[in-house]
Order: structure tokens, then C-alpha cells, then sequence
């Protein structure tokens, strides 16, 4: 029985190493709207940094403030 939780559990870490790396999470100081895609984000990104770092998350909040959207750059590609 060992034998066998010892190779469920190689299989469910072997998927760890997928995961997306963040080193370092930024929250925007404005709202922004949820219905506002990838573009705008990079815009406010953009306008705000200059640039979009590899491995940084940045966080979105809508007016309200009970809602957020996030967006990594994983070294490779965008994602929101």
C-alpha cells in the first residue's frame, strides 16, 4: 500500500513544477472595470512601470473593490 500512495503522490508533484513562478505581486492604486481586457491592463502596466517585468503579478480592482483581475507575465507569455 506504501508502494502505491508513494507513486500517487509522485504523479500529483510532478505537475508542480508547472506551476506559474510570481516573485513579486503589485496591487494598482486605481479601479479599474472588469469588463477592460488583457489590453488595457498592459496599458495601465505599461503607463504606470514603463515596462512589464517576467515573474510580477499584477493585481486589478473593480470600483467597488470586491472584485479583482490579475496579470502575470510567466516569462513566456501574458495571462489574465
Amino acid at each position: 500500500m506504501a508502494g502505491i500512495r508513494n507513486a500517487r503522490l509522485g504523479r500529483i508533484t510532478q505537475g508542480a513544477g508547472n506551476m506559474i513562478l510570481i516573485d513579486e505581486i503589485w496591487l494598482s492604486t486605481q479601479p479599474m472595470g472588469m469588463y477592460a481586457g488583457m489590453g488595457t491592463a498592459m496599458a495601465q502596466v505599461l503607463r504606470a512601470f514603463g515596462y512589464i517585468k517576467s515573474h510580477f503579478a499584477y493585481l486589478f480592482y473593480n470600483k467597488r473593490g470586491h472584485r479583482m483581475k490579475v496579470l502575470v507575465h510567466d516569462g513566456l507569455g501574458i495571462w489574465l
